[in-house]
């Protein structure tokens, strides 16, 4: 016996406001752009001390591995050109 369970219009939401995900700040200074990318993101460090950093699919395998041990002017470019469309996690 098998069942399906078919989901639609899932969003989570933030019980304590109603500004939802925009409302979330970022005080470090972190940044990544471009989203989306098709050839390379630029990680910007900001204020962080960052020594490792992981691209990570939605099935949770880590695709990029890069052990950091200097940034210039406190950026890194990746090159994901070669990485297939999808969704990521850094």
């Amino acid at each position: 016996m098998a069942s399906h369970y078919f989901m639609d219009d899932v969003s989570l939401i933030d019980l304590d406001s109603t500004t939802g995900i925009e409302g979330i700040s970022n005080n470090s200074g972190l940044e990544v752009y471009p989203n989306p990318a098709t050839n390379q993101i630029t990680i910007n460090n900001g204020q962080l001390t960052i020594s490792k950093i992981e691209l990570v699919d939605l099935l949770g395998r880590v695709m990029l591995n890069y052990s950091i041990t200097q940034w210039r002017n406190n950026e890194m470019q990746i090159d994901v050109a070669a990485m297939s469309k999808g969704i990521y996690f850094i």
